[in-house]
């Protein structure tokens, strides 16, 4: 996972990216380059200013929910549902309580803030500008990236002018599926990532040469844990496992001479062992 998506004191500063609870919210205008994959480095787009980090994800952080879209249902004459579909609908992503900013503003009332004054002017109560969006949540080494192409403000918390809530702005942004991308949503998400067992290994045999057929050889190694073939040479042997680094198997019959060992598990097959049958 990038560096530059961590901060709490662990590998970036502080001073460079604002991260909360191990989470962020980076938003864009819409169709600009799309994050890459786990290792996507935002850095640059934030120096560059061509997104901007909206801070931190209240305590509630923030939620992602489907809503397909109309069901198509056509029923036979014998009343047996012949089609029941849904379409495609949208997924909404709502925040609370984010903290108020210009680029959040400008999403909100979908508008333009003058940067050196703070004023804005509303002529509508509706929002039409399409934005880019990405949400990142890290847990220690794993992070989960989601870009959502094109987003647009579909519903807004009321802004409360109180004592504490005056700079906090709660909104749902609803994904439409992007014409060039090709998506609504896309995820990466490193916990969900399957890493395939290492190839067993074998380091020592007892005894250490050879063995005569129907003889024990205690093979010690790694990676032994659910082993699924032991072969001396090209021949099969019956074999126990005693532990993730050691096999108990019997020679199986043959002619004397080379019966180099294999084990092989889900990981693969371990280079031969040199060893013979006596």
């Amino acid at each position: 996972m990038t560096a530059a998506l961590i901060e709490n004191g662990r590998t970036i500063n502080p001073a460079d990216v604002r991260l909360v609870q191990d989470g962020r919210i980076l938003l864009g205008a819409y169709g600009i380059s799309a994050p890459t994959g786990p290792n996507w480095d935002p850095t640059a787009d934030l120096a560059s200013k061509i997104r901007t980090d909206l801070g931190y994800y209240g305590e509630d952080g923030f939620s992602l929910t489907a809503e397909p879209g109309d069901n198509k249902r056509f029923v036979a004459h014998n009343e047996d549902v012949v089609i029941d579909q849904d379409g495609p609908g949208t997924w909404a992503v709502a925040f609370s309580g984010i903290q108020r900013s210009r680029t959040l503003t400008e999403a909100y009332f979908d508008t333009e803030v003058n940067a050196t004054t703070g004023s804005f002017t509303l002529t509508k109560a509706s929002v039409n500008t399409f934005r880019d969006l990405v949400t990142v949540g890290i847990s220690g080494d794993d992070v989960i990236i989601t870009h959502y192409p094109r987003v647009k403000v579909a519903d807004r918390e009321a802004v409360q002018f109180g004592a504490t809530a005056i700079n906090a702005l709660g909104m749902t942004l609803r994904a439409f599926r992007d014409p060039i991308l090709g998506y609504q949503v896309r995820q990466w998400d490193t916990t969900l990532i399957e890493v395939a067992p290492a190839a067993p290994t074998i380091t020592t045999t007892v005894p250490a040469t050879e063995q005569a057929a129907a003889g024990n050889v205690i093979i010690s190694g790694t990676g032994f844990t659910g082993a699924t073939s032991v072969k001396f040479g090209t021949a099969e042997a019956s074999f126990q496992i005693l532990s993730d680094t050691q096999i108990v198997a019997v020679m199986p019959g043959g002619t004397v001479g080379a019966a180099n060992i294999t084990v092989t598990t889900a990981g693969g097959t371990s280079t031969a062992k040199t060893f013979a049958r006596s």
